[in-house]
C-alpha cells in the first residue's frame, strides 16, 4: 500500500474514533461508522498533505504520544508545507462535519479540543509556531480533553448513583 494510502488510512481510523466517541455519547451502528471511514479515508488521503506526513504526527490524534525528534523540531512550515497544512486542515473540516451530519453534535469538551487544534494548525500555518510546538501543542490538548472526558465521565456515574432520588427531590 502506498506511503501516503496508509497514512490516510490510519489518520482516518483514529479521526473516525475521536469523533465517534466525541459525538454526545452516542454510539453509531457500524453501517454508519464505515460510512464515515470510508469518506473521511478518501479525505485524508490526499496527496496534498504529504509534504507534511514526517513532520506532524498523523493521524492526528489527542491520544498520541510525541517523538522527541517531533518535539524537538525547531522548523516552521515551508511554503510548500503550508499549502499541506491547509489542505489538512480542509480535510479534516470535511471529515468532521460529514460526521457530524451522521452522528449530531459533539459533547463540549470535545469541540473545545478541536477548536484549540484548529488554532494550532493555524499557527502552524500561519509561521507563528515551529513544527515542535504544534507538537507540545498536541499533547496539551490531549492532556486537556483526557481530564475533561474522565471528568464527565465521573459526574454521568454520580449522577447515576444518586438516581433513586430523582422522584424524591424533583432533581
Amino acid at each position: 500500500m502506498e506511503r501516503h494510502k496508509l497514512f490516510g488510512l490510519c489518520a482516518t481510523v483514529v479521526s473516525v474514533a475521536l469523533i465517534v466517541e466525541g459525538c454526545a455519547g452516542q454510539r453509531a451502528g457500524p453501517g454508519v461508522e464505515k460510512d464515515i471511514q470510508n469518506y473521511c479515508d478518501e479525505q485524508y488521503a490526499s496527496p496534498a498533505i504529504d509534504p507534511i506526513r514526517d513532520k506532524i504526527q498523523l493521524p492526528l490524534s489527542f491520544d498520541a504520544p510525541q517523538s522527541i525528534d517531533r518535539l524537538a523540531d525547531r522548523t516552521k512550515a515551508t511554503d510548500t508545507e503550508r499549502v499541506a497544512v491547509k489542505a489538512l486542515w480542509e480535510a479534516r473540516e470535511r471529515c468532521r462535519s460529514y460526521s457530524e451530519s451522521k452522528l449530531g453534535a459533539q459533547p463540549t469538551f470535545r469541540v473545545r479540543s478541536e477548536d484549540r487544534l484548529s488554532e494550532a494548525l493555524a499557527d502552524l500555518y500561519e509561521g507563528g509556531i515551529t513544527y515542535g510546538q504544534f507538537a507540545r501543542s498536541m499533547l496539551y490538548i490531549g492532556s486537556s480533553d483526557k481530564a475533561a472526558r474522565e471528568s464527565l465521565d465521573e459526574e454521568i456515574k454520580q449522577r447515576e448513583k444518586w438516581r433513586i432520588f430523582r422522584d424524591y427531590d424533583s432533581n
